[in-house]
């Protein structure tokens, strides 16, 4: 009797133990497979987290393009990076032809007339003392002179775009030949952009100059503010200009962007991006008094 008691209770622990270890694999697999589906689930949120962050958005606008034959080396860029071509320059109907035929968005940089005369300015200016006849005469040969542009931009202008009449006369012919204008703020006192949208033109401001001091340095820290811009406002707009250090930095450094989520546009992108194209009508026309330059005159 004593053996067969023994030998059932061995039984029961026998049994006991392979349900014991048998309830353990069942919890185990359990376990794995729960922490399989959160892990599936997790990475499931974060794919479509990912695809739903709308990118900030960058463009940049190469001014003072058509004086220089080496200016042609800037056709190295992506075609998302913008020429601003000066008027009457040795190489601006060339570059405009070759600017388009990238599919480049191309401007007309206009020059301006500004409050410390320069002669920097160059041929095709207006200037605030013309005449309706002249402003639109000048205007039109400018504008000729640079194949495939879409729109404009100013070239120096820190006296001109203060004053109210000789912009509302600029952006009746900016309108006219359905352009867009840029307005470079060579002034904090610009009343470029404002106008322009009373105008119903399609218009944007430069956020950041990149390259106003020519060191590696410098051009490094304004593109890290131009970033900083982007992310924070969900876009941001910067001008160049055709220096050695601006092309390596850009060749090198314009990759990097798709690490911010940042997605770099051509300007016409842009300004559909960002710009409602507002139609204000249009106020009293005054001549304001002039407030003194403070800012770069690129």
């Amino acid at each position: 009797m004593h053996l067969i008691r023994s030998h059932f209770n061995a039984n029961i622990q026998r049994n006991m133990s392979q349900l014991l270890s048998a309830s353990i694999a069942c919890l185990c697999l359990l376990v794995y497979a729960l922490v399989s589906m959160a892990q599936a689930a997790t990475t499931a949120v974060n794919r479509a987290t990912a695809h739903s962050i709308t990118p900030s958005y960058i463009s940049i606008i190469i001014d003072d393009i058509g004086y220089k034959h080496t200016d042609k080396q800037f056709t190295q860029l992506p075609k998302e990076i913008s020429f601003a071509i000066l008027p009457h320059a040795h190489y601006s109907y060339d570059l405009g032809v070759q600017a388009g035929e990238q599919g480049r968005d191309v401007m007309l940089h206009l020059p301006l007339e500004s409050i410390v005369p320069s002669g920097q300015l160059g041929d095709g200016a207006l200037m605030t003392y013309m005449d309706g006849d002249q402003l639109q005469q000048t205007f039109a040969q400018a504008l000729a002179s640079v194949p495939n542009a879409v729109g404009i931009n100013n070239h120096m202008g820190s006296k001109f775009t203060q004053l109210s009449g000789p912009l509302y006369a600029l952006m009746d012919l900016v309108a006219h030949q359905q352009l867009f204008f840029i307005d470079s703020r060579t002034t904090p006192f610009s009343r470029g952009e404002s106008i322009a949208r009373q105008k119903g033109v399609e218009t944007a401001s430069r956020n950041v100059f990149l390259d106003h001091v020519t060191s590696a340095d410098f051009i490094e820290g304004q593109f890290q503010h131009l970033i900083r811009k982007a992310k924070r406002n969900g876009h941001a707009l910067a001008i160049g200009h055709p220096h050695d250090k601006t092309l390596t930095f850009l060749l090198k450094n314009l990759p990097l962007l798709t690490q911010y989520n940042i997605k770099l546009v051509g300007i016409q992108d842009y300004l559909y991006l960002t710009d409602p194209k507002a139609k204000i009508q249009s106020p009293s026309q005054p001549i304001e008094q002039l407030a003194p330059q403070t800012a770069p005159q690129p």
